[in-house]
C-alpha cells in the first residue's frame, strides 16, 4: 500500500511504490556504508604510496608528484568523482573507486607533509647516519612513528567518502535504481516530505549520525595516542 503509515509490522511505513521503508534503510545502511569503507581503503593505499614516495624521495619525484596531485586538488572532489563514474562506468564498485580516486589528492597531500615533518627530527637523521636506505625507514621508522595520524585522517577520509557516495547516489549514477542506499531514498522520497516524511528523513539523518560518528571517533583517536 503507497505511503501507507508505520506500524507494528512495517516500522517506518511504506513509500510511494508499496515497499517496506524500514527493510530498504536497513539495507541502504549497508550498501552505503561498505561502499564509504571500499572508497576510503582505496583513497588510503594510493595517498600513502604517493604521500609516502613524495616525502621520502624528494627532489625531483616529489615535485612530480606533487604537480600531480596539484592537478587533480584544482577541480572540486565531486566533479571528479562524476568524471571518474563517466569513465569507469555506474555501479557501486566502480562508484567507490571513483570516490576514492577524488579524494586521494587530498589524502597523499596530508601524508607528504606528514612524512617530511617526521624525516626532520634527529632519530630519523640517526637511522639515515647509520646507513640505511629511503625505504627502510619509511617502513621501519616513518610509518610505524606516524599511524596514529593516518588513522586520524583515514576517519575524515572515511565521512568524505560517505558525504560524496550520497551525493553521486542522490544525482542518480551509482547503479541500478533499485538498489537501495541513502543517498538515493534521499532523492527518492524528497518529492513526498509533505506525505511520507520519513522516506527521506530517516536516512538523512543515519547519514548525518554516521558522520558525525566518525568525525568523533577520529578525535577520540586523536586524543588518545
Amino acid at each position: 500500500m503507497q505511503f501507507a503509515p508505520p506500524t507494528l509490522e512495517h516500522g517506518l511505513g511504506m513509500d510511494q511504490l508499496g515497499r517496506d521503508v524500514l527493510s530498504r534503510v536497513v539495507w541502504g545502511t549497508r550498501s552505503s556504508l561498505f561502499g564509504a569503507a571500499l572508497s576510503t581503503f582505496f583513497a588510503v593505499g594510493l595517498g600513502l604510496m604517493l604521500g609516502g614516495a613524495a616525502g621520502v624521495l624528494g627532489g625531483w619525484v616529489e615535485w612530480l608528484l606533487m604537480r600531480c596531485v596539484d592537478v587533480l586538488l584544482s577541480f572540486p572532489g565531486l566533479l571528479l568523482a562524476l568524471v571518474a563514474v563517466a569513465i569507469l562506468g555506474d555501479g557501486r564498485w566502480p562508484a567507490s573507486v571513483a570516490i576514492g580516486l577524488s579524494l586521494t589528492p587530498m589524502y597523499a597531500r596530508w601524508i607528504r607533509a606528514m612524512m617530511l615533518s617526521i624525516r626532520e627530527t634527529l632519530f630519523v637523521e640517526a637511522v639515515y647516519a647509520l646507513g640505511a636506505s629511503r625505504w627502510r625507514v619509511l617502513w621501519h621508522h616513518l610509518l610505524p612513528n606516524s599511524m596514529g595520524q593516518i588513522a586520524t585522517m583515514s576517519t575524515v577520509v572515511y565521512a568524505r567518502a560517505l558525504t560524496n557516495g550520497a551525493a553521486l547516489d542522490f544525482l542518480g549514477v551509482t547503479g541500478s535504481p533499485s538498489v537501495p542506499s541513502w543517498g538515493r531514498m534521499i532523492s527518492e522520497g524528497r518529492a513526498f516530505l509533505g506525505i511520507a516524511p520519513l522516506i527521506a528523513v530517516v536516512p538523512g539523518v543515519l547519514l548525518t549520525i554516521s558522520v558525525i560518528s566518525v568525525m568523533e571517533l577520529g578525535d577520540f583517536w586523536r586524543i588518545r595516542r
